[in-house]
């Protein structure tokens, strides 16, 4: 039984990503597929390079690309401003190798989980990784997104927070994010979130899990990164 693991946002936090990584290794899952947005965090580096060693295929970002490209934003705006130093400061901690590894995320990646089932993974959409689909998307703004693309199983990051549902006859799921998950109206909770896929007997088998981060241990992190405005960004978490 082939089982894949999907990953995503994990938005340069090595202690969550970590953790995953070590769930879906106790779990002996082979196959893990990370659907964007990997390095915009505390510990950019660290992130990339731990997912080059483990050979984990990437879907591109809008972060990633962000992050590759730092731009000032024309902002009065004090948390923008903020947002655009960690960014300048995410870019320069990156090595060209780490760099070039990036650039080469595909736009959307494909994988077989059985003869007669694809998955398809995406940041965004097929079209655009800025694309927002999750379980409030009208359906006609779906069918624009989908157009083309009937494929049994769709998965797309970007949101941050899990979700399933069925559209016509693609089943399209999120995985939510293994570094900065969301919750409405409340600070990011001290978890991850991945999901796991398996086909058996033409049917799948689709698990989201969670996976706790010790907040000793993430907030120890930031703050000894070096990233601008860490105290401030510890602020808009629940640890």
């Amino acid at each position: 039984m082939n089982k894949v693991a999907l990953i995503s946002d994990i938005q340069g936090n090595l202690t969550a990503l970590q953790y995953v990584l070590r769930a879906i290794d106790n779990d002996n899952i082979k196959q893990i597929i990370c659907l964007g947005d990997v390095a915009s965090g505390a510990f950019p580096h660290a992130v990339v390079s731990l997912l080059q060693e483990r050979n984990i295929a990437v879907v591109k970002g809008n972060m990633d690309d962000a992050i590759l490209n730092p731009q000032r934003h024309d902002s009065d705006d004090p948390v923008v401003a903020r947002y655009d130093d960690m960014d300048q400061w995410c870019s320069e901690q990156l090595t060209d190798d780490n760099k070039t590894f990036m650039r080469g995320f595909k736009p959307l990646i494909r994988i077989a989980l059985d003869s007669d089932h694809e998955l398809l993974c995406v940041h965004g959409s097929p079209y655009s990784y800025n694309d927002v689909i999750d379980e409030t998307t009208p359906e006609e703004t779906l069918a624009k997104c989908l157009d083309g693309y009937d494929d049994y199983l769709m998965a797309t990051g970007h949101v941050h927070h899990p979700f399933m549902r069925i559209f016509q006859d693609t089943k399209i799921l999120c995985p939510g994010s293994v570094g900065l998950p969301r919750q409405r109206n409340s600070k990011h909770p001290a978890y991850a979130e991945y999901v796991t896929i398996a086909m058996q007997d033409g049917q799948e088998q689709i698990e989201f899990r969670q996976v706790k981060i010790p907040s000793a241990e993430f907030k120890k992190g930031i703050l000894t990164s070096g990233m601008p405005h860490a105290n401030w960004f510890l602020s808009l978490w629940d640890v």
